[in-house]
């Protein structure tokens, strides 16, 4: 699965604020060594636009920050009535919603 550098530059500069610029930095830091999480690409359908993918590396630090996200929230969510849970569930759904539309 791959995301178009244009893309990432949106989502970048509507949640945080970071320049294209800045975004280019970071991207290019992920692509090197010592970390090596990405590969920037050039897109197939376009000489100027880039996409980017995870590498093998970069997958398993994502799984690995999912799983440590895990070990933090389960404590609290073992606590919730069921109710809670729902509700809890329900609201994450409706920030995604909401953050959807940003994307288009």
């Amino acid at each position: 699965m791959a995301i178009s550098r244009k893309m990432i530059v949106q989502y970048m500069t509507n949640w945080y604020d970071i320049t294209n610029s800045g975004v280019s930095r970071a991207l290019r830091s992920l692509s090197k060594d010592p970390l090596n999480f990405i590969v920037v690409e050039d897109a197939p359908k376009s000489a100027r636009e880039k996409v980017v993918r995870l590498t093998d590396k970069g997958v398993k630090h994502c799984d690995d920050m999912i799983e440590s996200a895990r070990e933090v929230i389960i404590p609290f969510i073992e606590n919730l009535s069921t109710q809670e849970g729902k509700m809890t569930i329900y609201c994450f759904k409706r920030l995604e919603e909401e953050c959807s539309k940003l994307r288009t």
